[in-house]
């Protein structure tokens, strides 16, 4: 069966994770700041302080969004999993399912293509610290999409990991076991924003990147906004990897803000949003 035949049934599993996503609520999707952000931020100001004995202040630890144990779901539902940790240097994060990547960090491959080697990720100035979420969507599960999904929390020096049981009931029927299976074998999927930095606090003069993770086909076009306003193209400290990261060069207190990260293709169009603090130096 081509695809374009099979796009109303593609769509309308997509809209179920547009709408009442599993594993994840509504207001959780929604890129808006809220007091949460506040909280959060305050959280990470306080983890400046340094630890009794380590003098370098680095750390990670599980964020607001933890999975839960377990999940029961049905056949043909949408399931999203998210999950966030918190660490300095700023973490990366990857899944795995009965201990077996599925989606390896991205940030960590692109930071180790010359070394092959996670001590790379200290390529990101150590004093900067950032909570780091990610999202695993799994569209229109069946029974094998059983097992034990891990979102796993990575600097580095440290490694630590979330997990959740996902359980499928039984299929209503073959015929909608096979429309599963023709879904997932299709070509087309809707952008989607699948890890991003909610906040981070970096220190002012150091180099500080805004990651914006996505998946998608046809590969989704992605922007970036500061403030809500589009990010000024002439500033040489500022450039948008193809990749979609947004780095910053020399930071500098006016660099401050909410920054707005958009992926689009013809099928959806998914935001997220990261709060910038610079600080300065301790002396």
């Amino acid at each position: 069966m081509g695809v374009w035949s099979c796009l109303p049934a593609l769509l309308a599993v997509w809209s179920l994770v547009s709408c009442q996503p599993t594993g994840v609520s509504r207001q959780q999707l929604q890129p808006a700041v809220s007091s949460h952000d506040g909280v959060a931020l305050a959280r990470l100001r306080r983890s400046r302080t340094p630890r009794s004995g380590g003098g370098t202040g680095r750390y990670l630890k599980a964020g607001s969004a933890v999975p839960p144990p377990f999940q029961r779901v049905s056949q043909m539902d949408s399931v999203v999993i998210e999950c966030e940790f918190r660490g300095a240097p700023p973490p990366v994060i990857d899944w795995l399912r009965d201990g077996r990547v599925i989606h390896p960090a991205s940030l960590t491959e692109s930071l180790e293509e010359r070394t092959n080697s996670l001590t790379s990720l200290s390529a990101e100035p150590s004093q900067a610290i950032a909570g780091t979420r990610a999202r695993l969507y799994l569209d229109c599960v069946t029974p094998r999409d059983q097992g034990v999904y891990t979102c796993r929390g990575q600097t580095p020096t440290e490694t630590k990991s979330v997990s959740t049981r996902l359980f499928v009931d039984e299929p209503l029927s073959v015929e909608s076991a096979a429309l599963c299976e023709r879904v997932k074998d299709m070509d087309v999927s809707p952008a989607r924003i699948i890890q991003w930095r909610r906040q981070i606090l970096a220190q002012i003069g150091d180099p500080v990147r805004l990651i914006c993770e996505t998946t998608g086909y046809p590969a989704p076009l992605i922007s970036w906004h500061k403030n809500e306003e589009p990010i000024a193209t002439g500033d040489p400290r500022v450039t948008v990897l193809p990749n979609g990261e947004l780095v910053i060069e020399s930071l500098q207190w006016s660099d401050m803000g909410l920054y707005t990260c958009q992926a689009a293709n013809e099928f959806a169009t998914d935001k997220v949003t990261t709060f910038l603090y610079p600080f300065l130096p301790e002396n």
